[in-house]
């Protein structure tokens, strides 16, 4: 692949992750899943929740290997590997929740899945193309 189309890949991911942070941003301050009686693990869904989105936005502020050497572990991979994580304790407690709010578990869950699709995004160099 050549620097320009790595460059035009860069930026179109760049652009993805951008869209999906606004939209996580969007229904975590619109609907709030943190204060909607879903608090049913321990530390709560604000915790949870605040952990994800920390460690996804460590993601986004590392965006290109940092191993001095092969097989080093670098800043990016151990970020995603905390954002992966963090992830999987916000989809457990989405799964494990009692449901006190049809909102709030929207919201819970549309975070959530945002959340996928942009450490999805962020984690894949070279995008395959999706059909729909």
């Amino acid at each position: 692949m050549g620097t320009a189309d790595r460059i035009r890949e860069q930026s179109r991911a760049l652009d993805r992750v951008a869209v999906l942070v606004d939209d996580l941003t969007t229904l975590v301050v619109e609907f709030q899943p943190h204060r909607r009686g879903l608090d049913r693990i321990d530390g709560g869904t604000g915790w949870v929740l605040a952990d994800a989105l920390d460690s996804l936005a460590g993601v986004v502020c590392n965006p290109y290997p940092t191993a001095a050497q092969e097989g080093d572990l670098d800043d990016r991979a151990a970020a995603i590997e905390t954002a992966e994580a963090a992830l999987q304790r916000l989809t457990t407690l989405l799964r494990t929740s009692d449901v006190a709010d049809d909102e709030g578990f929207f919201a819970l869950g549309a975070v959530t899945v945002g959340m996928h699709r942009a450490l999805d995004t962020l984690r894949d160099p070279v995008r395959t193309p999706h059909l729909a």
